[in-house]
């Protein structure tokens, strides 16, 4: 047996709604996926059981992620619908305001599970 087993990529909208599921080659392999909606998106991956389990093996990977207008086509999008310039920078604005409005409360709520999570352990812990 090679060692290796792939692994299965899920991601799922703030609904759980699946947005993507696929299996990577054994080895090596590479994913990209673009949501057309803003928002939270959760990413799960599943590495089938295989010897890598047996001979206490870690599997390595690697996730980046491209967050914001960055990945917006304005220009297609201002062509397309006939936009000036300050419409398209407006939109641009929006855009960006709406991702730090989202970023803000996934920070809000990340504090609140560390601060649950602290109280836990120190109940715990008495």
């Amino acid at each position: 047996m090679d060692g290796f087993s792939p692994l299965t990529l899920k991601v799922t909208d703030e609904q759980n709604r699946e947005l993507l599921l696929h299996t990577l080659p054994r080895e090596k392999g590479k994913l990209s996926f673009t949501t057309l909606d803003q928002g939270v998106v959760r990413v799960c991956v599943n590495a089938a059981p295989g010897d890598w389990q047996r001979e206490r093996k870690k599997i390595r990977y690697s996730v980046r992620l491209y967050i914001g207008e960055g990945m917006r086509n304005y220009e297609e999008l201002a062509n397309k619908e006939h936009l000036s310039n300050l419409q398209v920078m407006i939109m641009r604005f929006y855009d960006r305001t709406l991702d730090f409005i989202k970023m803000q409360d996934m920070n809000r709520e990340q504090e609140a599970l560390q601060v649950e999570v602290k109280t836990f352990l120190k109940m715990i812990n008495n």
